[in-house]
């Protein structure tokens, strides 16, 4: 973890059904940012960012494996269903 941020604009209560929205918002070659969205019934509750390095065993980093970038890049199933469902 190399950086977090979170911004809260309302509260949650132990039961609602909340929707969490995770996006990566930038990939380079030792770290990456995800960006998150808390909501219920389409109210933003919190919002927030973290930034994650790639370290080996010794706390190196390390850069991202062609194999792993592409498993980061590549859409979601969920996604592709939901964009697809927009479409038709």
């Amino acid at each position: 973890m190399v950086a977090v941020s979170a911004r809260y604009r309302a509260a949650a209560r132990f039961d609602d059904l909340l929707v969490v929205t995770t996006t990566l918002t930038e990939l380079r070659s030792h770290s990456l940012r995800f960006a998150y969205r808390l909501e219920r019934e389409g109210t933003l509750l919190a919002e927030g960012e973290t930034r994650l390095a790639c370290i080996d065993a010794n706390q190196k980093l390390v850069p991202f494996t062609g194999e792993l970038r592409a498993i980061l890049l590549s859409p979601e199933e969920g996604a592709l269903l939901e964009s697809h469902e927009k479409a038709h």
